[in-house]
């Protein structure tokens, strides 16, 4: 369990919050920064999925995104809760 909490503190810190406070992924990327970093950490932004969505429009691919965080995130606890079941 721990490993997976671990894991999670991981993904948060390092993947998507980097680009969530100010919008940094649509601004053009400094010279200093890796593309593919860049790019992962822009599509992978909670912020910019949910633009479209205060606008009133309705992305199939913006539903797909929050979808399938939603279903890792309850993958997360379903192996979570197994584990702690097993343990004891």
């Amino acid at each position: 369990m721990r490993l997976l909490a671990s894991l999670a503190i991981a993904l948060a810190l390092f993947v998507v919050l980097p680009a969530v406070p100010s919008g940094q992924a649509s601004k053009p990327r400094p010279p200093d920064r890796a593309p593919v970093f860049t790019d992962v950490t822009a599509y992978l932004s909670i912020i910019e999925h949910f633009d479209d969505f205060t606008k009133g429009v309705l992305d199939t691919t913006h539903i797909i995104y929050y979808v399938s965080l939603i279903t890792f995130g309850l993958f997360l606890t379903t192996k979570s809760v197994d584990t702690e079941r097993w343990r004891g």
